[in-house]
């Protein structure tokens, strides 16, 4: 028994050796650098874009074997523009998969990426180039390479979009997103916080900072994609609104593209609007469940809940309106049904003894084709 563990003690220790053996020599004899000129050949040939690495590229070996890139850019050489620019980027692979010449990546980190998209006014777009050149390619499946990615991490990334035709340009910007145990076929987490501007030919602004969380699904082979757990708020600013405003989203979504269809579960939908006309913030809530069949051309809205408050000046307490009701809509008969809908609405005027009061109870049935409605056994 002894002089067996002394044997496997050896093999093991062989093959530790042989790893240690391997890792020296990527490490120490082949440098990335030598060939940067046959990636750029390699981009050129598969995008006709101009891919240059202007800082050094090194090897990474903690926690596993990887590259890091410097300064680089990739530039359409006909059109003049800079379509990616990247300040730095990581990536690392786990090791011992590449003995059986399989890639699985570990981590990936982009830092300060710039991407711009231009729509030129006559409809052509900055990136047509690369595109028309990326579909032209045979589709290559690999089976060699695993999109099992344990780390994502984006910082200080922007996104720029301008139309020429239209004078607007947008911009997406301090994108931080950050991602873990990224698989294919399963669930993960996603945080992420952005900011956006536009900003239109009048030099008219809407600034929204952003955020957002979630688990998501995505499978991409039967087209369905699952937010679950999702946390979104969005303030809203700029010269082209009345006031600022703040939106947050709750719920959970799954879509399937194939059958064209979108559920929405315990949906949370609360907006602010901070008019400093107002006492305190007008505010809007919306709950429910949502099931839009498109391939049927059906909305349903089950268990809606809305609630409405307006702190308006000279009012002793905020105005308010609150409804529950079902909906289903007909977007081919164009035809929407209200069912069991209770209705109630209060104006508390300071320059009244009591509240003006109203209450209504129906179902409702209107055509917005025609303008037909009706609404048998109101109750007003």
């Amino acid at each position: 028994m002894k002089r067996a563990l002394l044997i496997l003690a050896g093999v093991v220790g062989g093959i530790v050796a042989l790893v240690g053996i391997a890792i020296a020599v990527v490490l120490f004899v082949i440098d990335p650098n030598d060939y940067k000129a046959e990636i750029a050949d390699l981009v050129k040939k598969n995008t006709d874009s101009d891919l240059v690495i202007s800082d050094r590229m090194e090897w990474t070996v903690w926690p596993n074997i990887g590259v890091k890139l410097g300064k680089t850019t990739l530039s359409d050489p006909i059109g003049k523009e800079t379509l990616v620019a990247v300040d730095k980027a990581s990536v690392s692979v786990q090791l011992m998969p590449l003995f059986s010449s399989r890639i699985k990546i570990d981590a990936v980190t982009l830092d300060g990426a710039k991407v711009r998209f231009i729509q030129h006014a006559d409809g052509s777009t900055s990136w047509d180039r690369l595109l028309a050149k990326l579909a032209s390619q045979p589709e290559e499946k690999s089976e060699k390479v695993s999109f099992n990615v344990k780390d994502l991490d984006v910082r200080n990334t922007s996104l720029f979009l301008k139309d020429e035709a239209a004078g607007v340009e947008r911009v997406v910007e301090n994108i931080i997103v950050k991602a873990k145990d990224i698989d294919p076929d399963k669930s993960f987490p996603v945080e992420a916080v952005f900011d956006f501007r536009q900003q239109d030919a009048d030099g008219k602004t809407v600034l929204a900072k952003n955020t957002f969380s979630a688990t998501i699904r995505l499978d991409q082979e039967n087209e369905k994609y699952d937010f679950t757990n999702l946390v979104a708020t969005s303030d809203l600013s700029g010269t082209l609104m009345p006031a600022p405003a703040t939106i947050s989203l709750k719920g959970d979504i799954a879509a399937n593209m194939k059958a064209q269809q979108v559920l929405v579960n315990a949906l949370d939908l609360v907006a602010e609007y901070k008019d400093p006309a107002l006492t305190a913030p007008a505010t809007v809530s919306v709950k429910g469940n949502v099931n839009a069949d498109f391939n049927k051309q059906l909305v349903k809205m089950d268990g809606l809940d809305v609630k409405a408050s307006y702190p308006a000046q000279g009012l002793s307490a905020p105005a308010s309106v609150s409804f529950t009701a079902g909906v289903v809509a007909d977007l081919e008969k164009t035809i929407a049904t209200i069912s069991s809908l209770q209705l109630k609405a209060s104006w508390p005027d300071a320059t009244r003894p009591s509240p003006v009061n109203a209450a209504l109870a129906s179902n409702i049935t209107a055509n917005w084709t025609t303008g037909e409605v009706t609404a048998p056994q109101l109750a007003l």
